[in-house]
């Protein structure tokens, strides 16, 4: 009766120390680069924006990114993917699906504002 008891309870323990542990707290930016403004939307005063997932590795750079709508379609991603390729975060922090959405606009005078972080 008492060997039963060992396993369940050293199986319970065992269980427990395996779980994974999730980070209470995001990792802070340290570097930010906006995206530069694509030559042909500038031209033709397209604006737009792009939403997109990604994952910090435990090194602080962005480990993946997963683009969930960007409108018009695919012209602003290019861009964005080479920006979120120079971001970085504070090390020993990762974190899982964090969502972010970057706009690109145009002022009155056609001054281009790059893409704006929101």
């Amino acid at each position: 009766m008492l060997k039963p008891l060992i396993v369940l309870i050293s199986l319970f323990i065992t269980a427990c120390s395996t779980t994974p542990v999730t980070p209470s707290r995001k990792p802070g930016i340290i570097k930010q680069v906006k995206p530069n403004y694509p030559v042909y939307a500038y031209r033709n005063h397209i604006t737009g924006f792009v939403k997109f997932d990604y994952d910090v590795g435990a090194d602080g750079k962005v480990s993946e990114m997963r683009i969930r709508e960007s409108e018009p379609q695919h012209l602003f991603d290019e861009v964005v993917i080479a920006a979120m390729a120079q971001w970085r975060f504070e090390i020993n922090k990762p974190y899982k699906n964090l969502h972010q959405k970057i706009t690109f606009t145009l002022n009155g005078g056609n001054d281009l504002i790059p893409g704006t972080l929101k």
